[in-house]
């Protein structure tokens, strides 16, 4: 397997620490039926969880995984941490032919796999497919289907189950390759893309009128973050030389979410700005 290692100035395979937790009662120390998951590296609390609760390690994870892709060419691979290094994202992506597409002359995209695991309690070990674009190194996003899976256990034939999900979750998301190359031919310039925008963007109505639920679910933007959008347009349509298409609308919008999204700490993957750009994406597909 072909590696072209990125990874976070944090460990991500630190080896979890476990203790029971405990309440304290008139100064005493009472113990609990929870257990605390501890990154010693950091010094951070990942998690409170139950005492059945099964501990998987990143390590584990990411061993399954190299198996079940270790005949696949590998372009890159970067690891992401949440805040308190209590969530993990890999993002490997593929560099075989047979998982690359050009969408427009010169403008290539390969297959990304994003793998997953937790240690709050809530997150299982599991996989999602998506997409890579050469040309501005965005991660695409945007899709409502899911196009991945969940383990809810790590024994028997694990990476034959990996190999079987991804190849099949594969067929469905390459649907999405046709979707763009149709978006090339549809003109979409930046008249379009603020209107869109703008009908996502929070209105501003008199004080004694209160919005209705349709309007919550559509108005999720604050004027503040739309005008961010907007003017984020001529910018990255110059920087990464964009037709004013639906396509080029579309890498706008997965460019600001790649990498105009920020987090004080931990990856952007996990914060609020970087789902809000996603569920912005989602809404793209059905305008």
């Amino acid at each position: 397997m072909t590696n072209t290692n990125e990874v976070t100035t944090v460990n991500p395979f630190f080896n979890v620490v476990r203790e029971p937790a405990f309440a304290e009662l008139n100064g005493q120390k009472i113990e609990i039926n929870r257990d605390v998951l501890l990154n010693p590296e950091t010094q951070d609390v990942v998690g409170v969880v139950g005492k059945n609760y099964s501990l998987v390690q990143n390590i584990d994870v990411a061993r399954f995984f190299d198996e079940a892709f270790s005949k696949n060419r590998i372009l890159s691979t970067k690891d992401h941490l949440n805040t308190n290094t209590g969530k993990w994202i890999r993002e490997i992506v593929l560099d075989d032919d047979e998982y690359t597409a050009e969408i427009d002359s010169g403008d290539t995209v390969k297959a990304k796999v994003q793998i997953y695991n937790g240690y709050d309690g809530k997150t299982a070990v599991g996989f999602r497919v998506s997409a890579y674009r050469l040309v501005c190194t965005n991660g695409l996003m945007g899709w409502k289907e899911i196009h991945g899976g969940n383990f809810t256990h790590m024994g028997g034939n694990l990476v034959d189950r990996i190999q079987a999900q991804f190849a099949n979750n594969f067929s469905n998301f390459s649907k999405n390759f046709g979707v763009w190359e149709e978006w090339t031919k549809q003109g979409f310039g930046q008249t379009r893309f603020n209107q869109f925008v703008e009908l996502h963007t929070k209105s501003t109505l008199p004080e004694n009128v209160k919005p209705t639920k349709e309007m919550k679910l559509i108005e999720y933007l604050s004027d503040k973050q739309a005008e961010a959008i907007k003017d984020l347009y001529v910018p990255t349509m110059e920087l990464y030389k964009e037709k004013e298409n639906k396509w080029g609308a579309y890498n706008v919008l997965t460019a600001i979410g790649t990498h105009h999204t920020d987090a004080r700490k931990g990856s952007p993957l996990f914060t609020a700005g970087y789902k809000r750009i996603n569920r912005l994406v989602e809404d793209f597909y059905d305008y």
